[in-house]
């Protein structure tokens, strides 16, 4: 038996966790374990997602990865971080001395040094 995770595509909401035969037998016949289950509306998953989204590429329901939930406000970057924008990565700068202090308040998603 497995527990699969059912989300609605609008708010990306986990709305129903039935128990399962297998994920394959799921994946052939959802009606059968969820009555409800509309192909256009919903996704599953087999495990539960914290953070859910949509890939892009490939159309399935995935963890959003750490840049992506900056982006989404979800988290924050720590001091010394900030996103590089085009090579999609988080880019950590080394504090130059013990008295300088991060500005929180980040220009275009940096962090920027006050002395």
């Amino acid at each position: 038996m497995a527990v699969i995770y059912i989300y609605l595509i609008a708010t990306m909401e986990c709305i129903a966790r039935p128990t399962v035969t297998t994920a394959e037998e799921f994946k052939k016949n959802p009606n059968l374990f969820y009555p409800d289950w509309n192909e256009e509306t919903m996704k599953f998953s087999t495990s539960l997602l914290s953070n859910p989204t949509l890939d892009k590429k490939t159309g399935e329901l995935r963890e959003m990865t750490e840049v992506e939930k900056i982006k989404a406000g979800k988290t924050v970057l720590s001091d010394g971080n900030y996103l590089d924008e085009v090579s999609e990565t988080i880019v950590t700068i080394a504090k130059p001395n013990d008295w300088s202090i991060w500005d929180k308040m980040a220009i275009l998603g940096k962090s920027i040094m006050i002395y």
